[in-house]
């Protein structure tokens, strides 16, 4: 049983939400700064409520950003709602679908920064690529053979062409599932010149020698960024809650108020209502022994009120309106 909140958490959390749902701001976010033990989540699980009574969304999902897949199980409970089909930890954002049996999206979604918001220029692991040439071959009806030439590497092609085999079996025995039609659709919108490219290239005996490794890294880094782009904007959450995000705001990219990483940017975008977490957003006193550039040290502070007062949806920065 929720443990019931204190009177302080519960003014808290009237406040947050009342901010949050304000329909005369341009942007909807809202920080919490209480100390450790205070009862942060259980703050955010009243504005949880809150929101979804007072704004009819009931079938729109939450999102709950933490540093680990730890921390959310261990939060899980506490924030009052059920994950559903993803109690089968999907720690990367490119195979969120195909966990989805429903098709329709669970109350709670965990996401992890490093793994889901940040997925850098890589080819990714051996399941996100066998993923998408499994999504080539059932919807695009691409030669395996093709696909393995392209998505095979680092790992070496016997290997990849098991974990593909193994990942066909399973969409076909419904233990994985594609993206919906509508997130497929925008996804091969976003492969588009990819697939082109590599039709092009194609031959009889597989690629081109001129296709080095690099391009052909590249096109699968593109495909890949391109897919987890589609997947978070799909997701249109009630609310996001980023826990202690001080631990990977450089994972989101945030610099001077902006995210500059394309995924966290399709994700939090100004209107998207996003509560906060942290003990500590900022460290108020830093030694001289740190050797902290001072100017970073302001530019960090400046930072985070910029992002709450919606600096990335403005090109003026010269005025940022702080929230009160």
């Amino acid at each position: 049983m929720a443990q019931k909140p204190t009177p302080f958490q519960e003014s808290t959390a009237i406040w947050a939400t009342k901010k949050l749902i304000s329909r005369r701001k341009f942007v909807n976010r809202f920080l919490v700064a209480d100390e450790v033990g205070l009862g942060k989540t259980t703050v955010a699980r009243e504005v949880i409520k809150r929101i979804k009574k007072l704004e009819k969304e009931q079938g729109k999902p939450v999102i709950y950003v933490a540093s680990s897949l730890d921390i959310c199980a261990q939060n899980r409970t506490k924030l009052g709602l059920d994950d559903g089909d993803l109690k089968k930890k999907v720690d990367r954002i490119c195979l969120f679908w195909s966990k989805i049996k429903s098709r329709k999206l669970p109350p709670l979604i965990c996401l992890t920064p490093g793994t889901s918001l940040d997925i850098g220029l890589g080819r990714g692991n051996i399941d996100e690529r066998a993923y998408m040439a499994a999504i080539l071959y059932k919807e695009k009806r691409i030669l395996k053979r093709k696909l393995i030439e392209v998505f095979y590497k680092p790992a070496s092609k016997k290997n990849f062409a098991i974990k593909l085999e193994e990942t066909l079996i399973g969409l076909r025995k419904k233990s994985l599932f594609l993206p919906k039609r509508m997130v497929a659709a925008r996804i091969f919108k976003e492969w588009r010149l990819d697939i082109k490219w590599m039709r092009k290239r194609w031959s009889r005996h597989g690629f081109a020698k001129k296709d080095n490794e690099q391009n052909l890294a590249r096109c699968v880094s593109r495909m890949r960024e391109g897919m987890a782009r589609c997947i978070v904007e799909s997701l249109d959450p009630c609310l996001v809650i980023l826990d202690e995000f001080q631990n990977y705001r450089e994972l989101l990219g945030m610099k001077h108020g902006e995210l500059l990483q394309p995924i966290p940017r399709g994700l939090l975008k100004p209107r998207v209502k996003t509560l906060l977490l942290s003990a500590t957003p900022f460290p108020a006193f830093v030694s001289a022994g740190d050797h902290a550039d001072p100017g970073e040290h302001k530019g960090k502070l400046l930072g985070i009120l910029e992002f709450l007062s919606g600096s990335d949806s403005r090109t003026d920065l010269k005025e940022p309106a702080i929230p009160i």
